[in-house]
């Protein structure tokens, strides 16, 4: 990526055809996510709009954010979810349409159960461009029970929200 730029961004386009390709005959549009562990900008370097236009079953482009002012980027082939932590305001979500809540697996099901005309399911898929409901809920399971994990990849356990912070903040019309 940073000592061969152009043959990089060559191969990125040359996967995304293929993929592409693979799928055309049977009639399926494909969406691509070329962020899955970084927030690098690629919408700054490939013209996503022209690839949508020019590939026949490219629908377009995905990403998951936490940097606020992104939101600028968002086209019609480029959506983009916001993940709320613990560094979030209520201001920088109104300019998404979707938001991914990360939360316990036991918050996730009392959640959706308590509250599932306000919560939208993110185990069932990736893809968030698809999802009708505004706040997504992404579980993780026995949160505080990989301190080893956490501590090599410094995870913090205040991005994982409570069942009462995500009630106190989402449910009654606040957000």
């Amino acid at each position: 990526l940073y000592h061969h730029t152009f043959l990089f961004l060559c191969e990125i386009v040359r996967c995304i055809m293929m993929a592409c390709g693979r799928h055309v005959y049977e009639g399926k549009e494909v969406m691509i996510r070329l962020n899955s562990t970084s927030d690098l900008p690629f919408h700054l370097v490939i013209d996503m709009e022209l690839l949508v236009k020019d590939i026949q079953n490219l629908r377009g482009f995905y990403d998951y954010t936490k940097i606020p002012n992104r939101w600028k980027y968002q086209t019609p082939a480029y959506h983009l979810t916001y993940s709320w932590s613990e560094r979030s305001t209520l201001k920088t979500i109104t300019r998404f349409d979707r938001v991914s809540i990360v939360v316990s697996k036991r918050d996730h099901k009392r959640l959706l159960q308590n509250h599932g005309d306000i919560f939208g399911d993110g185990d069932k898929h990736d893809l968030r461009a698809l999802d009708t409901k505004k706040f997504i809920l992404l579980s993780v399971k026995n949160v505080g029970g990989f301190q080893q994990l956490n501590k090599r990849r410094k995870v913090s356990e205040a991005f994982v929200q409570s069942y009462n912070d995500v009630v106190s903040m989402f449910v009654g019309g606040e957000a």
